[in-house]
């Protein structure tokens, strides 16, 4: 299918179709959470009037409708406001292989089979239709131009174009773009696994021949140069800084423990009983 790109329309331009379902857009969970509050000020509390700016609030939102239509068309789906026809959300099956509306008496159902093999399967009548079309269809559709996007540059990289205009082309930071893609050295830890796992697995003047994800979106990764390792001696130091740092941060209790330790060790007691008492306070305080 042509890849397109969700968007908004005036429903006049689109074919007729007929309603699959009403979704309230209500926020259900704020309007319980006032009238409780509501309930609580009038209750627990002498002055009445407490309780009046919650309830005329309560009252507003429950009393207030706004309908939203979800409908379908062969190659995309639908969503307007029933008081508002003048515009719509339209989203194209980009993602979906096929759909089906099951209309149950009580609980109707959408059933979205993506292209992926995923299946999902989503409330008509509550505001889960909705939400996964403008939140994960939408996210999905991205991915997939990313992705696309990523191999067409493995795909000109393997035909011997410069990888730093490449960059300056496709990359969606503007700042690594204009300097061609290129980032500093990173040590362990210091970038996400995924990217750090795949540039670890390159030789020097190589890239990545399949996009790698992250939580970023999708890399191409050129290595161009790698730091010799120093000597044990010269970052011996900092090794055990850095380990040291780490266990603290891992457990609170350890510099206490650590201290209690070394004074067992060494058998060094306190003979004054007040300095003592508040050692053992201390101690204990620490140690929980």
């Amino acid at each position: 299918m042509e890849e397109k790109k969700s968007h908004s329309v005036k429903t006049t331009n689109l074919p007729n179709s007929k309603p699959i379902a009403v979704v309230s857009n209500k926020p259900v969970v704020i309007v319980i959470l006032l009238w409780i509050l509501t309930l609580f000020l009038y209750f627990f509390f002498e002055n009445k009037i407490l309780s009046l700016p919650p309830m005329f609030y309560a009252l507003i939102i429950t009393l207030k409708k706004r309908d939203l239509i979800f409908t379908g068309h062969n190659s995309f789906f639908v969503i307007y406001d029933k008081d508002d026809k003048q515009k719509c959300d339209i989203y194209y099956h980009s993602e979906v292989k096929k759909w089906c509306y099951v209309n149950k008496l009580f609980s109707p159902y959408i059933i979205f089979l993506l292209n992926d093999g995923e299946q999902v399967v989503l409330k008509s009548s509550g505001s889960e239709v909705v939400s996964y079309l403008r939140k994960v269809l939408a996210k999905k559709e991205v991915e997939k131009k990313a992705l696309k996007e990523a191999k067409e540059v493995i795909a000109k990289l393997k035909k011997g174009e410069d990888f730093a205009e490449l960059a300056k082309e496709y990359y969606d930071d503007s700042s690594n773009s204009k300097s061609g893609g290129k980032l500093a050295d990173f040590n362990h830890g210091q970038i996400v696994e995924a990217f750090e796992d795949a540039a670890k697995e390159l030789k020097v003047g190589s890239y990545t021949t399949t996009p790698v994800k992250t939580e970023f979106g999708y890399h191409i990764i050129l290595k161009t140069a790698q730091k010799d390792k120093p000597a044990l001696k010269e970052v011996k130091d900092d090794i055990i800084s850095d380990l040291t740092d780490e266990k603290l941060k891992d457990d609170s209790t350890l510099e206490v423990t650590a201290l209690v330790e070394l004074r067992k060790k060494h058998k060094v007691e306190i003979q004054d009983k007040d300095i003592k008492k508040l050692y053992e306070a201390y101690v204990e305080k620490n140690t929980k």
